[in-house]
C-alpha cells in the first residue's frame, strides 16, 4: 500500500531524476508482487475450509 501512495504521488509530480528511479524501483516493486504472487503464495499452508462455508445438499 505504501508502495502504490508513493507512485500515485510521483506520477501527479513534475519529473526529476530522483523520482524517476524512485518511481522505476516502485514500479519493480509492484509489479513483481503480483508476477511472483504464484511461487510464494505456495510457500504458506491455507486454512482448512470452515464446516459452515461447505455445501451439504439437503
Amino acid at each position: 500500500m505504501v508502495n502504490f501512495v508513493i507512485l500515485a504521488y510521483l506520477g501527479v509530480q513534475p519529473p526529476s531524476p530522483i523520482g524517476e528511479r524512485v518511481s522505476q524501483v516502485g514500479t519493480l516493486f509492484y509489479f513483481g508482487f503480483f508476477l511472483l504472487m504464484p511461487w510464494w503464495s505456495r510457500l504458506g499452508e491455507p486454512k482448512p475450509v470452515p464446516d459452515r462455508v461447505t455445501f451439504k445438499p439437503h
